[in-house]
């Protein structure tokens, strides 16, 4: 099974500019990849209605009670939970990290011109498998906070990319075969290591420990 990820925003080569909307789309028993769209999560607040005009005799109120603390829905609850498993500094991105009830076409979306992160929460996910959907759309979000051309360069170097290589795909189609695809599996695979999803990039296999280690810097720019 594969995450489906929709991320917008960003340059759609590692030499041009422009918005991208590349899709994971699923494996055999994955979700179907069609749509992207999706409302707020923790951060859905509703505002309290407008104040009524006074009225010239106010009527009989009951004493006043301190309003009951918002109950998480069970996406939000789970993935929360799944959440503590990703030992990351993610709030530094400037990012909002929503959970929303499961889709039958997307696990995860990631909008970075609007810094918004949103994961889809199935029932029948585990909280490791929540929690490295979860790392993956962190994952680009770091890729385009923090991630230049140069930086990309010297990434599929470090991977040992084939020559023709690019970065984003040019249209909405799988990442696979793309180095976001390859940045987001390995990031995910570091920071929750058995996630209960196959790895998905053709441009390199998954890294050694070694391996890991000169790539940490990208995955962790801040040290």
């Amino acid at each position: 099974m594969a995450v489906v990820v929709t991320v917008t925003g960003v340059a759609q080569s590692h030499h041009g500019g422009g918005e991208r909307v590349p899709r994971w789309p699923r494996s055999g028993h994955g979700a179907s990849d069609s749509g992207s769209s999706g409302a707020s999560g923790l951060a859905a607040f509703t505002s309290p209605p407008a104040a009524a005009p006074p009225a010239s005799t106010p009527p009989a109120t009951s004493p006043p009670t301190t309003g009951a603390p918002r109950v998480p829905s069970p996406a939000e609850a789970t993935g929360l939970d799944g959440l503590r498993l990703v030992a990351y500094p993610w709030p530094r991105l400037g990012y909002r990290l929503d959970f929303e009830p499961g889709r039958p076409d997307l696990l995860g979306k990631t909008d970075c011109g609007a810094h918004v992160v949103t994961v889809y929460v199935r029932p029948s996910q585990t909280r490791r498998q929540v929690a490295f959907v979860t790392a993956f759309e962190l994952a680009h979000a770091v890729d385009c906070q923090t991630m230049t051309n140069d930086r990309r360069t010297r990434w599929a170097a470090l991977r040992g990319f084939p020559a023709g290589w690019a970065w984003f795909p040019g249209c909405v189609c799988p990442e696979d075969d793309y180095g976001s695809g390859d940045f987001a599996m390995v990031f995910a695979t570091w920071l929750v290591s058995g996630g209960g999803y196959s790895w998905r990039s053709t441009l390199a296999p998954p890294p050694s420990p070694s391996e890991l280690e000169r790539l940490r810097p990208y995955l962790q720019p801040w040290g």
